[in-house]
């Protein structure tokens, strides 16, 4: 997703939920840095979802996304027609 925006962002302040172990964590922001030019990312952050909002609201949303693309479920499409009727929805790219 961070490449595909990486054209817009400078300075950005990045929260990742704090799963994994330290290992993981370290190995991920280097990576990150690696694969975006300087100045586009100011920090990461790893953040607990149990208790940051916003990641949380980032877990949902991506969980409702995540279940539109279902077959298998009963209305799976509710929630991005809720997103998209909100304009909310405006960023969401297939990859296939």
């Amino acid at each position: 997703m961070l490449e595909h925006v990486s054209g817009v962002l400078k300075g950005a302040r990045v929260k990742i939920d704090d799963s994994g172990d330290e290992e993981f964590r370290r190995a991920l922001t280097a990576y990150l840095r690696r694969q975006l030019s300087a100045g586009k990312i100011e920090s990461f952050r790893f953040a607990d979802s149990a208790r940051d909002n916003l990641i949380q609201l980032a877990d949902m949303v991506g969980g409702a996304l995540l279940r539109s693309y279902r077959s298998d479920r009963d209305n799976a499409e509710r929630w991005r027609r809720m997103l998209g009727r909100a304009g909310r929805l405006g960023g969401v790219w297939d990859f296939r």
